[in-house]
């Protein structure tokens, strides 16, 4: 794997890199070729004095969203007082699972197919108490794969197998539910 290219903001002191030594990188790409992330830097801030004096107990997450040909426009999604633990996109690309450590989870949605043009979250889940450990989307019952042994085929439609099964959870006459799936610190599961 080689680097193709990469964003650099102007340093403004103590802020070089948006994911400091003890954090761990929460990244999810989606099948659009989005990428959302969580920091805990506000990198659409230019005061730089703000964020120096903050302390743990006041750490604020974001969650950007850019665009993997355009990694220069940030879009700022939501900015929480709890930790986020877990970024999933949904199969289509235009929804985002983004879970708390506190028990929270906010679907997102696209309004009209725009990376930096959001719905607010109609869907919100909230498990008090619990923290959640995992989160997943459940599976739709179509998967596509590729097969490296026909790479050298000419046409992309032999390369690629449509793989169909039942999915995670279907309605009556197997229409497949569009929902989630969270695992908690308890061993609770919730769907």
């Amino acid at each position: 794997m080689e680097l193709v290219y990469t964003v650099t903001k102007p340093h403004r002191g103590w802020l070089r890199d948006w994911l400091f030594r003890d954090e761990t990188p929460m990244i999810s790409l989606s099948p659009r070729n989005a990428i959302a992330f969580c920091t805990t830097v506000d990198l659409g801030d230019e005061e730089e004095s703000s964020q120096s004096n903050r302390s743990l107990v006041e750490m604020v997450h974001y969650v950007y969203i850019c665009d993997v040909d355009k990694p220069w426009s940030l879009c700022q999604l939501i900015s929480l007082p709890e930790k986020v633990v877990g970024l999933e996109w949904h199969h289509t690309g235009s929804k985002l699972l983004v879970a708390t450590a506190l028990g929270t989870c906010y679907v997102w949605q696209m309004k009209d197919f725009l990376l930096n043009s959001w719905i607010e979250p109609p869907w919100k889940a909230n498990v008090s108490g619990e923290e959640i450990v995992a989160v997943s989307w459940l599976h739709q019952g179509n998967k596509l794969t590729f097969m490296p042994e026909m790479r050298d085929l000419a046409s992309y439609s032999d390369k690629h197998v449509n793989a169909s099964f039942m999915p995670s959870l279907s309605h009556f006459g197997g229409k497949a539910v569009d929902g989630l799936l969270a695992v908690t610190a308890t061993g609770m599961v919730c769907i």
